[in-house]
């Protein structure tokens, strides 16, 4: 339980860090919010690792009957974020080969004809109401 909170608390400070840190200043410059963007993002990915490998470590520990220790949480393991960091890598390049394919459909499509690059726009009487 201690180390899901650890876990928590600091994957929430990373994701607030822009916000705190540009509300901190009086005029903040937009490279100042481009830097505090990328220091969140991999303080963000670095934490998500760190969380997923001790989580699952002390999983198969106690898979095997072993008792598991915060101790075996918190230990940084290089070979196992990599292998972590790039299965979670990899679905994020698919998605975007996908939306990149699709919105080439769709803009090539909506050059042969206007109306069919508004088909994704269509709003279905069966789908329910957006806010947007």
């Amino acid at each position: 339980m201690l180390f899901a909170l650890l876990y928590g608390v600091l994957a929430t400070l990373f994701q607030q860090l822009p916000e705190f840190l540009l509300k901190r200043t009086s005029n903040p410059s937009p490279s100042a919010a481009v830097v505090s963007l990328i220091v969140s993002m991999v303080g963000s990915i670095l934490i998500s690792l760190w969380g997923a490998m001790g989580l699952i470590r002390d999983a198969w520990k106690a898979l095997d009957g072993q008792k598991p220790a915060f101790s075996d949480m918190t230990r940084w393991d290089g070979d196992a974020a990599g292998r972590l960091f790039i299965n979670q890598i990899v679905p994020i390049i698919l998605g975007l080969i996908i939306g990149g394919i699709c919105t080439a459909l769709m803009v090539g499509l909506s050059q042969e004809n206007g109306v069919v690059g508004l088909i994704p726009f269509i709003r279905q009487p069966w789908c329910p109401s957006t806010s947007w």
